[in-house]
């Protein structure tokens, strides 16, 4: 019996296409050729296939395919928010969380909830002005058990005419 089964490839696909403007009235008039397009597809561990046996193996390892995931990803159409937790040494661990803006737009304020625990519990407030795509920071945490961590709150695009809120999610559980 396998210790661990097959994983699911990368795949990649290489197209060409034809693109027209509105008014083209016959073949090869003003056309623009699109030569590459891809699409990635993520690897994926089959965990559920994964012996008792074989989980022990890739835990001596450190391969932490099979273990959950312990980032907490939101994309929607101002930007994306990550939260992520790490275990860093026996009692000690981090939460990171990570600001990306969208459409090519700039962030100029925040104003975001970092909360984790139960080892270690407690919260951090992100305020401040900005002015950037991209923003991240973390923290390290002291304590034993089980640890999570979450984001919440919102960002302030450029012009602050836009305000984007970030629904709170979080991560899935590590121990300390």
């Amino acid at each position: 019996m396998p210790l661990f089964s097959s994983v699911v490839a990368t795949t990649a696909i290489a197209a060409t296409s034809t693109v027209f403007p509105a008014n083209h009235s016959g073949p090869d008039l003003g056309a623009t050729v699109v030569e590459r397009a891809a699409i990635t597809v993520p690897l994926v561990a089959e965990c559920a296939r994964v012996t008792a046996e074989g989980r022990r193996l890739l835990q001596r390892q450190g391969i932490t395919a099979c273990e959950p995931d312990a980032r907490g990803v939101v994309s929607g159409n101002c930007g994306t928010s990550t939260v992520y937790v790490d275990k860093l040494a026996s009692g000690r661990g981090r939460v990171s969380w990570a600001l990306f803006a969208g459409a090519g737009s700039t962030m100029v304020g925040r104003n975001i909830t970092i909360t984790w625990g139960p080892a270690g519990g407690g919260q951090f407030w992100d305020l401040s002005p900005m002015g950037s795509l991209s923003y991240s920071n973390s923290r390290q945490i002291y304590g034993s058990g089980r640890f999570s961590a979450s984001i919440q709150g919102s960002v302030t695009m450029v012009g602050k005419y836009l305000s984007c809120s970030i629904p709170r999610h979080q991560t899935n559980t590590v121990t300390l």
